[in-house]
């Protein structure tokens, strides 16, 4: 065997021994520390300037991107509070990446924190398809409610958007964010339960 493919089978061992540990007892401070360390960086380099992105052809501006799926996936695996830290240290980092809007990170963290709310309710009840109305709506809910307030605002905290512009792009902020909340929560939560299912055959 390769000296590669050692590695590699090296590597595969160690994480289904992590994570079947983690998910196994109840986390510790420094073990809640090195799950934030393993998700964060990935949703941290698919939040990056350079990640694939998908523009929302309404609202060319808007882009579906990957980085919110590590941020579920880390919920479905081992639950909101070691969710927000991941995306809590996502949130800072991105704070240096280039905006044409200096409070767009804010508009992203809040989208992000009350998907998490949300999907984390409804999963309480073992129900993935609650879970996913519940972090579909809340986001959408809340997101119409915070958009109605600070696009009004001047730069940096809106764009001035007249009451009657704001009007006409609600509804499509509304649907651009139920889209990316969708697909983040189901590609996270069919991942997690791959990865469980993984684990316990092996």
């Amino acid at each position: 065997m390769s000296k590669s493919v050692s590695e590699v089978r090296d590597k595969l061992i160690f994480f289904r021994f992590f994570v079947l540990t983690m998910l196994k007892e109840k986390l510790k401070t420094s073990e809640k520390i090195a799950v934030v360390g393993v998700f964060a960086p990935i949703a941290i380099i698919l939040a990056s300037p350079v990640a694939p992105s998908f523009p929302f052809p309404p609202l060319p501006f808007l882009l579906f991107e990957l980085w919110e799926i590590p941020v579920y996936f880390a919920l479905y695996l081992f639950g909101l509070r070691i969710a927000l830290l991941v995306e809590l240290l996502v949130y800072a980092v991105v704070q240096t990446h280039p905006y044409g809007l200096l409070f767009a990170p804010v508009y992203n963290l809040n989208a992000v924190v009350f998907t998490l709310l949300g999907a984390s309710l409804g999963f309480k009840f073992k129900k993935v398809v609650m879970s996913a109305t519940l972090g579909v709506s809340t986001r959408v809910v809340e997101t119409t409610l915070f958009n109605y307030v600070f696009l009004r605002l001047p730069p940096p905290f809106g764009f001035g958007l007249t009451l009657k512009g704001l009007m006409t792009i609600l509804p499509l902020l509304a649907l651009f964010n139920a889209i990316q909340a969708g697909y983040s929560l189901a590609i996270a939560f069919a991942v997690s339960k791959a990865v469980e299912s993984r684990l316990e055959l092996t």
